[in-house]
């Protein structure tokens, strides 16, 4: 479908846009994970730079305030832990649960149905497989982001 001027109705194809820079320790990877690089059409690259801005946010405040209430019982140092890279499922955007971690950047993008016990439980499993590697185990997660790019959250 195109206009009268041959133009196609949701523009252009350009380069999807990346997390600003001042999101990198926040909710930029989040971002990166569920929107990589990629060429869209114009209004899809808008259209993910509102909805998909507001999906990574949610997501990285529910993990915050999760960190938040892991380190009110286990201390803010994260040597005193019980397990150096504590995993959470995040279920702050409807019918998707996203495994985590509370003190590096990983983050399962591609997300598992809160509809079906089968696959939250999958979420489960990879959120300790995380856990236990010791931040060894990244599959499914952060679309394979190289160490570099996960900074851990030390705060």
């Amino acid at each position: 479908m195109t206009g009268g001027s041959g133009e196609h109705w949701m523009g252009d194809w350009v380069e999807s846009t990346p997390a600003s820079r001042g999101a990198a320790n926040t909710w930029g990877p989040y971002w990166d994970a569920l929107f990589p690089p990629r060429r869209v059409r114009a209004w899809i690259n808008w259209k993910a730079m509102s909805t998909g801005v507001n999906i990574a946010r949610r997501l990285w405040d529910q993990r915050e305030y999760l960190r938040r209430t892991y380190e009110s019982v286990h201390g803010t140092d994260p040597a005193g832990w019980p397990s150096q890279h504590p995993g959470v499922v995040l279920d702050e955007v409807l019918w998707m649960a996203h495994a985590a971690c509370l003190r590096c950047h990983w983050f399962d993008s591609s997300g598992h149905s809160m509809k079906s016990p089968a696959d939250l439980q999958q979420a489960l499993v990879l959120v300790r497989r995380h856990e236990m590697s010791d931040r060894a185990f990244r599959d499914h997660a952060v679309g394979n982001v190289s160490e570099s790019s996960m900074p851990l959250d030390d705060s």
